[in-house]
């Protein structure tokens, strides 16, 4: 059984929809909600998982307690995330702060000991910087290659809002602002 929580409403009914179009529904329960008024039942998970979606929330210290509180003693805690290398120039920080939306974003450092205080366990880590790095450069030079297909199905405006996106990404990780980390950590008690 999987609890899916997630803010965005949008991302959650594509989620919604593609649990039932795989014929899942019986075993996904659906959320729509700020993690941080989820309310987390104690020690109730075996796993915990998350892609590129921490460093967005707020207040570190409470959401490693919520996921802290909500695993079973021994649960697992997996996720890729970003962490911060460099803080962004003041001619780019507030554009910085509206694509990237970083919440908590934290130097690596900072990222593993919060975990190590928030009663984790890391037993694997990997900087993800220079892969991520790579594929976002591809990425984006791919979306540009089939631009007029795209705008055909999507719309100038669509191609536009998913281009500004692959382009700051793979900028903030070139000009080395954030990097990427991939960790396992275990719930200790």
């Amino acid at each position: 059984r999987v609890t899916a929580v997630e803010l965005q409403a949008d991302y959650d009914q594509v989620a919604r929809d593609l649990t039932a179009r795989v014929a899942l529904r019986g075993a996904v329960d659906h959320v729509n909600a700020d993690f941080l008024d989820f309310e987390t039942p104690k020690a109730a998970f075996d796993h915990a998982v998350s892609w590129l979606a921490l460093f967005h929330i707020p207040r570190r210290e409470v959401y490693l307690g919520k996921l802290n509180h909500a695993l079973k003693p021994g649960g697992f805690l997996f996720a890729e995330d970003l962490y911060l290398i460099r803080q962004p120039d003041e001619h780019e920080a507030e554009d910085f702060r509206q694509h990237l939306r970083p919440g908590s974003l934290v130097d690596r450092a900072t990222y593993l000991a919060d975990l190590e205080s928030a009663e984790f366990d890391v037993i694997s880590q990997t900087d993800m910087t220079i892969d991520w790095t790579n594929f976002t450069a591809i990425r984006l030079q791919a979306f540009r290659d089939v631009r007029d297909e795209y705008e055909a199905v999507h719309g100038a405006d669509g191609y536009a809002g998913i281009e500004v996106f692959y382009a700051k990404m793979a900028g903030y990780l070139a000009r080395g602002l954030v990097g990427g980390i991939r960790f396992a950590a275990v719930r200790r008690g």
